[in-house]
């Protein structure tokens, strides 16, 4: 179980941090926050799939400014992962965050 939270319009580190601290026995084993232009994302990690840092949430592209906050199961994460490498996909994680972040870069349209 994790714990995500989060804002659209006004906000701060500050208020993500605050978030990030009451969700804190959501998700022990790692915290993490971002904020972009009006937009804030606060997640508490409990590590399942993978249980390294690259998992850490949230996760982003940098290059294409995208950037997400997950807590959900993807099933038939492996099989996607694999269809996305077979594409050209790169990832530096094993998490099925990691297969979302990815699949909606290549099938947004």
């Amino acid at each position: 179980m994790c714990g995500l939270g989060g804002y659209v319009g006004s906000g701060s580190e500050r208020l993500l941090d605050a978030m990030t601290k009451l969700l804190a026995h959501r998700g022990p084993d790692a915290q993490g926050t971002w904020v972009g232009h009006a937009v804030g994302l606060a997640a508490t990690r409990l590590a399942i799939l993978d249980l390294s840092p690259a998992g850490d949430q949230p996760m982003g592209d940098a290059s294409a400014g995208v950037h997400v906050a997950f807590n959900g199961e993807i099933y038939n994460f492996e099989a996607l992962r694999a269809e996305l490498m077979a594409s050209g996909a790169v990832f530096h994680s094993r998490s099925d965050t990691a297969v979302v972040l990815r699949g909606y870069r290549r099938w947004e349209d």
